[in-house]
């Protein structure tokens, strides 16, 4: 089985993936550790896709991630797209309370090396930017998606999908 998970910063992505990835066995991979490399080095798009392209085992897996560039290489490829759809000011209040705990699990496995900032363009970039660009993101998932598309709108929700607890 192929899950791909997308959504805002801060929707919890990277927590549902490394749980999803617990709970099935199948590993989980980090679109973040494709297009940025320590320390907080932003690679160029060809690169990290490049690096993706080979990267990504035929086999089954979890992605998560929001990296456009990627989009549709993920989707035609996955089984299961997942769309977390939280309101940017619940992602924006998750990120700072992410910045101000630093959980090193999630900080390892997302990329090694990054180290979390908090910025005010990230912050609008969570509230305004990712916003306007989701309507187009959501309809090019649409038209472009092989598999199922799921969208989730909170923690329960995603217990009741039974497609990943298989």
């Amino acid at each position: 089985m192929k899950i791909f998970i997308f959504g805002p910063p801060g929707a919890g992505k990277s927590t549902i993936a490394l749980e999803m990835g617990r709970r099935t066995g199948l590993p989980v991979y980090h679109l973040d550790h494709f297009f940025f490399k320590a320390p907080n080095i932003h690679v160029s798009s060809a690169e990290a896709m490049a690096e993706l392209e080979t990267s990504l085992p035929d086999g089954d897996w979890i992605m998560e991630g929001n990296h456009g560039d990627a989009l549709d290489f993920l989707i035609k490829r996955a089984d299961h797209v997942i769309i977390l759809e939280i309101p940017p000011l619940l992602c924006t209040y998750r990120i700072i309370k992410r910045y101000l705990q630093q959980n090193p699990e999630l900080k390892q496995a997302v990329s090694e090396g990054w180290e979390e900032t908090l910025s005010w363009q990230f912050i609008w970039f969570t509230l305004r930017i990712f916003p306007r660009n989701l309507p187009r993101q959501l309809e090019q998932i649409k038209m472009t998606a092989t598999g199922q598309i799921h969208f989730i709108k909170n923690s329960r929700q995603l217990d009741d999908e039974i497609f990943w607890k298989q």
